[in-house]
């Protein structure tokens, strides 16, 4: 899809995602630990409350991973404890030493950084920023227009050397769903997909929200 029909450096929108000619399909599930479908690794992470299974398709190979989290309302936080992923990094990836999460639900005050380890050698780093409010309307039921908080999500991994970094504006309704999505990553020794000064993609896939279930 093309990504310059949708003007993510406007602060407030609107923002309309119905345009976009849709011929992928992603999705995101939450397991419980105990599923057959996660439970081969995930007593790599103990503690987990869930397991989030997250796949994207936008033209370019995004990978099919999952990402097991503790949900700690009571300080409004939601603790990733890393992730697991087959193709590119051939199993988990457990987030040791400090991890206080991420604050959640994300609102216009949203502005943090948060660095995770694994052993010495994999280093992982987000920088997360509320970047405005405003109308975004998403095909769901034909066209359906929420009041919507959009975020940039900036990240880094590495093993040794860089791996990754990848950039994401994600658009989050008022209950905190996530409804549209643009991602671009740069890849260690491929095309450079986005401008890491300027946070402006070259090229990126695009999603929006044409079903929800719960």
């Amino acid at each position: 899809a093309d990504h310059n029909v949708i003007d993510y450096f406007d602060p407030d929108g609107p923002w309309d995602f119905t345009s976009i000619d849709y011929t992928e399909t992603a999705y995101r599930k939450m397991w419980h630990p105990d599923d057959p479908e996660v439970a081969s690794f995930s007593g790599n992470f103990p503690g987990a409350e869930h397991i989030l299974n997250d796949y994207g398709d936008f033209g370019y190979d995004t990978g099919y991973y999952y990402q097991p989290e503790i949900h700690d309302y009571a300080n409004n936080r939601v603790i990733m404890l890393g992730f697991h992923e087959e193709e590119h990094f051939q199993g988990s990836i457990v987030f040791d030493g400090a991890n206080d999460g991420f604050p959640y639900p994300v609102n216009i005050n949203t502005s943090y950084q948060r660095h995770f380890q694994s052993g010495f050698f994999f280093k992982f780093d987000y920088d997360v920023q509320a970047i405005g409010e405003g109308l975004c309307t998403i095909p769901l039921d034909g066209g359906t227009t929420r009041n919507t908080l959009l975020v940039r999500t900036i990240y880094h991994a590495e093993i040794i050397f860089p791996v990754v970094a990848a950039i994401h504006y994600e658009w989050f309704d008022d209950d905190g769903n996530l409804i549209a999505m643009i991602v671009a990553p740069n890849l260690a020794g491929e095309n450079v997909l986005w401008n890491e000064d300027t946070n402006e993609i070259t090229y990126g896939g695009i999603m929006a929200l044409n079903e929800f279930s719960n």
